[in-house]
């Protein structure tokens, strides 16, 4: 995150991103997108720090798993040997993500909004994500998931493109979840329907990400920027917005 945000978007107005057709989402998840953004008074759902670090952390991670052994996993976690399995893997990932957030912020003049709201839905996004990547398998039985080997050789398979779309997914739908908890919607709506909540997350969150991702296309850098995908967020929401 050493690039100006503010920068960015000023640079950004002159490449042509914008597409006619911004996503259809359903009603429930475009009032619950409107409510997040009515809320953010900082302004800070796209571009806070905590995101752009789980950004960032995420492409570090497929750079290194793609060395493809396990001392290279050990380096990027500052640990002394790669933990055994899953869990640990996504424990010690998220420790490392909090040391570089909390670094950032306590540096000078930070960029990105250092506004704490999103820190939850940012990192229990790329833990879904990394989920998602690493262990398709899941179910309830196992709690420690793959080993460190089977983990490496599933996330070097995947590129960067794929681990943001997926943390994206799930930070946006976590934040739709909780808007959808924290306003009651289940009782205070007649007739929800059963599949909303997930619907949100496997539906409505992909819609908007996938977006997202065809605005990135065109803005994107070689050296990747999550700054960039940020931009791309903003303005896929501002779009989805307006066109409602």
């Amino acid at each position: 995150m050493k690039g100006s945000y503010s920068k960015i978007i000023r640079t950004s107005k002159t490449q042509n991103v914008n597409t006619k057709n911004p996503p259809h989402l359903s009603p429930g998840s475009i009032y619950l997108l409107t409510v997040a953004r009515e809320n953010d008074r900082h302004r800070a759902l796209e571009r806070n720090a905590a995101l752009l670090t789980v950004l960032e952390f995420g492409k570090d991670l497929i750079t290194f798993c793609k060395q493809g052994e396990a001392g290279a996993l050990s380096r990027l976690l500052h640990v002394t040997s790669a933990p055994k399995n899953f869990l640990l893997i996504t424990a010690a990932a998220l420790h490392e993500i909090r040391r570089r957030l909390d670094e950032y912020l306590q540096g000078d003049a930070p960029h990105a909004s250092p506004v704490r709201d999103f820190d939850r839905h940012a990192l229990q996004g790329f833990a879904e994500a990394l989920a998602d990547l690493a262990w398709p398998e899941r179910n309830a039985s196992d709690f420690d998931g793959p080993t460190s080997s089977v983990f490496i050789a599933r996330i070097s398979r995947h590129n960067l493109e794929e681990m943001w779309r997926s943390t994206l997914q799930h930070y946006i739908a976590n934040i739709f979840q909780d808007y959808f908890a924290a306003l009651r919607i289940r009782e205070n709506v007649r007739d929800v329907d059963e599949a909303a909540e997930v619907d949100l997350r496997l539906v409505d969150a992909r819609i908007l990400i996938d977006y997202v991702m065809r605005l990135y296309g065109p803005m994107k850098t070689e050296n990747n920027e999550p700054e960039m995908l940020a931009l791309a967020l903003h303005q896929a929401i501002d779009q989805t917005l307006e066109g409602r």
